[in-house]
């Protein structure tokens, strides 16, 4: 009985482990937190989204990295007709709006805000503008996951803008 009482407890600090590693770890900003600093910063975000536009051989771009939509360039900026000066605008935006990556295309653009999870567990949270209403929109993306993986759910924030969720 002993040997048990011991297995239950190290079974029970394994879960608080986890339980407090994510609360540390994993936390993603509010809602209320995300639409407030999506209109504090709504000019950084059209100047990104005009910029994704402008450059239409860039598919995405992460903090260091960027993938073309060539699959027969390399994923060089130079390569791709990007000069170092726009990739560190670029760079520049994304840290100012504590988004990466980002990417899309003229009808649909995503900018990544936070992730997490483990495995098939996994799901993001961001921003994006779309031209058209996007088919899943909530009442609040936030807190509606997705039902199946590599699927997406919206919340309208205002005009073409949307709170993201994907799974």
């Amino acid at each position: 009985m002993a040997k048990l009482s011991r297995r239950i407890k190290i079974v029970l600090l394994l879960i608080v482990g986890l339980v407090a590693a994510k609360t540390i770890f994993f936390r993603a900003p509010s809602e209320d937190q995300m639409i407030a600093h999506f209109r504090q910063h709504k000019a950084e975000f059209e100047q990104l989204r005009a910029m994704l536009l402008e450059d239409k051989q860039i598919m995405m771009i992460g903090s260091d990295w960027l993938r073309s939509r060539d699959w027969d360039l390399p994923d060089n900026s130079e390569e791709i007709g990007v000069s170092r000066q726009r990739l560190a605008d670029y760079h520049a935006l994304m840290n100012t709006l504590d988004v990466a990556p980002i990417g899309g295309d003229d009808d649909y653009v995503q900018f990544n805000r936070f992730g997490g999870g483990f495995t098939d567990a996994t799901w993001g949270i961001g921003y994006a503008w779309s031209r058209k209403p996007p088919e899943t929109i909530v009442k609040s993306a936030y807190w509606h996951k997705p039902i199946m993986r590599g699927r997406r759910v919206h919340s309208h924030i205002e005009g073409n803008w949307y709170i993201f969720q994907r799974r």
